[in-house]
């Protein structure tokens, strides 16, 4: 649950900034608010994404060998969330009355699937690059433990001949 509340409060900075970014540049609409309502929301599609994007990273890499392979698993997750982030973003400019949101929904949707997928396409790049970033610096973290475990077990076996000498005498 706390993992979730995250994602979603980390998904929802993208957002911000997208809805601050549309309300500065709208010279007569004063209230932000609608601007955040219709911004957010289609992030959070990222919140759920992100854990299957990270387990789909660990099974179908996209580093290393048999790349290749994988490819159309990524591109195929790629427009699975593009075409999410539409949908919800055509339905809240459809709730909102502004932009796409007055042409026809399945058209609107079509349209932002077309005008976000490089949004989409960044986020996704991102997403993938951080989790092999952790997925490296928790390997570090698991090696740095072994090489202190090795060199306690060297250390004991050092120690332990003069013990048995001592206890000879």
């Amino acid at each position: 649950m706390r993992r979730a509340a995250i994602l979603l409060a980390g998904w929802s900075l993208p957002g911000l900034l997208s809805a601050l970014q549309f309300w500065l540049l709208s010279l007569d609409d004063p209230d932000p608010i609608w601007h955040y309502l219709l911004q957010i929301p289609p992030w959070w599609v990222w919140a759920a994404a992100t854990p299957l994007l990270g387990r789909l990273a660990d099974r179908r890499p996209l580093v290393g060998g048999g790349w290749r392979r994988n490819w159309p698993w990524h591109v195929g997750a790629f427009i699975a969330i593009d075409v999410a982030h539409a949908c919800v973003f055509g339905v809240m400019t459809r709730l909102t009355g502004t932009g796409v949101g007055q042409l026809p929904l399945l058209l609107a949707i079509r349209v932002l699937t077309v005008k976000l997928c490089f949004v989409v396409a960044l986020a996704y790049a991102a997403v993938i690059a951080i989790h092999y970033t952790l997925r490296l610096r928790r390997a570090r973290a698991e090696l740095e433990v072994q090489l202190a475990r090795a060199q306690l077990d060297a250390l004991r076996m050092q120690i332990r001949p003069h013990f048995l000498l001592a206890a000879k005498k």
